[in-house]
């Protein structure tokens, strides 16, 4: 191979990985952190939940909070909308209704929304 086209070939590779790097960096999934901070059983029928989200504060993420029975059992299932917050802690207090009582609750997942 002469030494011209193979120059350019390898520039043009560096160029494109260049530019799937910026554009991930852009456009890509963003960082969020999440974590349970503690609850409470409040009664047969609901416990409130306290937990943290650290994401962008410009971003609006979806996290799932779960409660469960004595048994294992899932006693309790919500989806909650975090919005954009002037900080990027943001903690989030919520009662969560069950349908038996409830002896624990955690935040299990968050997610960008839009993905």
């Amino acid at each position: 191979m002469r030494p011209v086209p193979l120059v350019l070939s390898v520039l043009a590779g560096l160029a494109a990985l260049g530019a799937a790097f910026l554009l991930y960096a852009r456009f890509g999934a963003p960082e969020v952190t999440y974590g349970s901070l503690g609850y409470l059983v409040q009664s047969d029928r609901q416990v409130r939940i306290e937990f943290e989200v650290v994401k962008d504060p410009a971003q609006t993420v979806l996290c799932t909070v779960r409660a469960r029975s004595a048994e294992g059992g899932q006693a309790g299932l919500a989806l909650l909308r975090v919005g954009p917050a002037p900080q990027r802690r943001v903690v989030q207090t919520h009662e969560l209704l069950t349908t038996v009582r409830a002896v624990n609750a955690e935040v299990t997942g968050c997610t960008p929304e839009g993905l």
